[in-house]
């Protein structure tokens, strides 16, 4: 970014100010979902452009984290985040990544299905130096997943 342009930058920057802080509302066959950079909420601000700068919002909106533990109701809608690494809930050595949804960790006898769950975690520890990291695509229309 430095090493651009600042013409260059000015056009980073606004394409960065006027990308949506969460996708709310996504309908795929029949479930809905909420989609979001790190934590939910319900009072909605659609883009950077709409909170300011310096407003807690904005770090709610991108530095905030959930987990599966804590109850997660956005008007009926599935929740699915990142920026918590799954590794975090699972463990670091873990050697299987994925998903991480709320039924499964907070369900000590019985694991229920993931088409259950009210919050997924997708983050997979690509920005860490974890040698487990993955990227892990969801699939929005059965809830299969694939890494990468």
């Amino acid at each position: 970014y430095n090493k651009l342009s600042k013409d260059r930058q000015l056009e980073v920057y606004n394409y960065i100010k006027n990308l949506p802080l969460c996708i709310p509302n996504v309908k795929v066959g029949d479930r809905t979902f909420y989609l979001v950079h790190s934590c939910p909420h319900s009072d909605i601000k659609q883009t950077m452009a709409d909170v300011e700068y310096s407003d807690i919002e904005i770090n709610s909106y991108v530095w905030d984290r959930v987990t599966p533990w804590d109850k997660i109701e956005i008007d009926n809608q599935i929740v699915v985040a990142g920026h918590t690494f799954v590794q975090e809930h699972l463990g670091y050595d873990v050697e299987t990544i994925e998903p991480v949804y709320d039924h499964k960790i907070t369900s000590g006898k019985r694991k229920q299905s993931i088409s259950d769950a009210h919050y997924i975690d997708i983050d997979g520890g690509l920005a860490t130096p974890l040698e487990n990291a993955r990227l892990i695509a969801l699939c929005l229309d059965d809830l299969s997943y694939k890494l990468y």
